[in-house]
């Protein structure tokens, strides 16, 4: 799945089953916690991971963990995509001259 940086946007899973099933989230496979922009919801079966206004950091895998079995999870690849932006910028005068030099890097 691909946004755009500063998006919301929420990945859903749907777990049924004949206990009530525990959910986990997952991160790049650590145990995932609620944090500033995201956080987790319970709607029945819909188990939904939540990010208000998606970070360039919050691009990854994310897996829905609902326990062992062969079909108790499911993942997912975020991409949170930005538009370009200068990293660095750099001014200097170069020996003998008056004028100044513009550089940009890193973009």
């Amino acid at each position: 799945v691909k946004v755009m940086e500063y998006e919301n946007i929420t990945i859903e899973c749907l777990v049924t089953g004949d206990t009530d099933p525990q959910v986990e989230w997952f991160k790049d496979g650590e145990a995932l916690e609620a944090q500033g922009n995201r956080y987790t919801d319970v709607l029945g079966v819909r188990h939904k991971l939540v990010f208000r206004s998606a970070l360039y950091s919050d691009s990854a895998q994310y897996t829905c963990s609902a326990g062992s079995g062969p079909d108790a999870n499911d993942t997912i690849t975020l991409d949170v995509l930005y538009a370009p932006r200068i990293v660095n910028s750099y001014k200097w005068s170069p020996s003998g001259s008056n004028h100044d030099k513009d550089a940009m890097v890193d973009v």
